[in-house]
This record gives structure tokens, sequence and C-alpha cells, in this order.
């Protein structure tokens, strides 16, 4: 190691603190060279073998605001680092979710959170979520309240009038409300295409789990004492989007895009949900003979 040169840190001193001849301050200048290259990183300070290739903490310091980009993060550190901002956001990732995915959600969970709860804030929400337009239809307005369901009785006197149930004969304003079907106030449709990729069982495997995270999202975003229906359609033919291709594993092709509906309602769910992926026989491609 080179002599110790006299560190700038010694003017930043008060005069009581340092000596006039500049012999006497080697000792001082010499500490005060190790907080000058941890903080400053000065080329002119000398460094120990080996050691020239470290980033001093100050440069850290001045660089730390690139850090809260998510594109000016390293792709080498956004496995790492990525996961760990959404959940400073109140996001926590999916481990379906792509590299694409979490970094737009990073960059657009706050504006999203403005319009929380709203048909624009649900749209934008879930167009990241599947990487397709999102559609999310208001019944009677922003979320109005006065969707009815037919009634579900075999009392055939029992029917619905402007809104609400009909007046029977013989039975009270109170017993007229009792009998007949559900009615849904506040009540939306969301559309949403969900892209699945590989071979059955695994492409069906896929297509479950997402939707799953999907159904979770929509319980937890929406406006409270509301219903909705969910309508996801899959794709026909899916890719390596974003990334590798390779047939068989993250490609697919059906012959038929595949719609499906779930409604928020539904006593089961999962069991529902269950039945209506795990039950689709997969359609093979028939090759034409020669």
């Amino acid at each position: 190691m080179s002599d110790n040169p006299i560190s700038s840190y010694l003017d930043l001193l008060p005069v009581s603190f340092t000596y006039q001849d500049d012999n006497l301050n080697q000792d001082l200048a010499g500490f005060l060279s190790i907080f000058e290259a941890l903080l400053t990183r000065k080329e002119s300070l000398p460094q120990e073998f080996g050691m020239e290739g470290l980033i001093s903490y100050g440069r850290i310091v001045d660089n730390a605001s690139r850090y809260s980009d998510p594109d000016q993060i390293p792709l080498s550190l956004f496995d790492d680092l990525g996961p760990w901002m959404a959940r400073c956001l109140g996001v926590m990732p999916q481990q379906d979710w792509s590299y694409f995915q979490l970094k737009q959600m990073i960059k657009q969970i706050i504006p999203i959170y403005r319009i929380r709860t709203t048909k624009s804030g649900m749209e934008a929400l879930f167009t990241i979520l599947t990487t397709y337009p999102a559609q999310v239809i208001e019944i009677l307005g922003s979320f109005g309240i006065g969707f009815y369901r037919k009634p579900i009785t075999d009392n055939p006197k029992i029917f619905f009038c402007s809104g609400r149930i009909g007046e029977v004969a013989g039975q009270s304003k109170k017993e007229n409300m009792i009998p007949g079907g559900r009615m849904f106030g506040c009540f939306f449709i969301i559309n949403l295409t969900i892209s699945v990729s590989g071979p059955y069982p695994e492409r069906q495997k896929s297509l479950f789990k997402r939707v799953s995270n999907i159904i979770s999202c929509i319980n937890a975003e929406k406006p409270v004492q509301t219903q909705y229906q969910l309508n996801y359609t899959t794709t026909p033919l899916e890719v390596g989007a974003r990334g590798s291709c390779t047939v068989g594993v993250n490609t697919s092709l059906t012959l038929q895009k595949e719609t499906h509906t779930i409604n928020s309602w539904c006593e089961d769910i999962p069991a529902e949900l269950s039945k209506q992926i795990y039950t689709q026989q997969p359609q093979r491609l028939q090759e034409n003979p020669s």
C-alpha cells in the first residue's frame, strides 16, 4: 500500500483540530482517509490489493433512488428486490407472475389504489394480472343497487314487479318479502381472458391456480356488499411470451376457446371451479389423411 495522502476531510474540520504542519496531520489524515474511501471512493486514495472493484457506501447512497424505480433495477437483483418492493406496497406476489407482471404491478399499484373499488381501478388491476384487456360491466350505473334475479319459488303468486316482490292477496307486506329468490344489490360482471400453457393435466392445474388467485383478488378488491359474475375465457393458442418457447412445456394449442362462469353467490366456489376445469376433456387436433 502506498503512503496516505492528505485527506480532503481535513479541510472540513475546525482549525483547532488540525496542525499547521502537514507532517503532524498524517495520523489524523490516515484515520479520515478510511471514511473518505468508504463514503466518496476517491480514486486517488489507496486501495488494498483485490479491493479496487468495490463500490463505496457513498455511491450506493447516491444511487439509492435508482432502486425505487423498477425500470432501473438490474435484472440480476429484481428476483430478490422486486417481491420485497411489492410487499412494501401492500401487494403479495404470486408464484405464477412473470417478470413483466410484477414490474407493472409495482409501477401501477399506487395509481390503482387511488381509484380502488371502481370500474376503472378493477379493470386496470385485472389487465395486469391477466396481461389481457379486462372488462368490468356495471349494472344500473356505477355499482348501482337494484339488480334482481328471478325468484326461485313454486308459488305462481310470487313474482317480481318494478324491482320488488309483488303483493299476494291474503298476506301481509312482511310475509310478501319472505318467499321469492335472491336479490343482489351492487352487481357487476367481470370478463377476463386467461392464458394457460402446457399439456394436460398441467394446463388444468395452471388454469385452476390462476383463476383461484384472481377470485381471491376480486374478493379482496371489490366493494363491500357487492356480488359479481366472473366470465373467464382461455386462449386456444398460447406460446412462451416474453421468454423462451418450448413446445409442450409453455406452449399449448386447443381447438377452441373455453369459457366458464363463476358466480360469487355460489356456495362452494372451489368445488364448482374444479368441476369446470378438471371435467373438461382435452380436445385433440386430428390429422388430415394424406
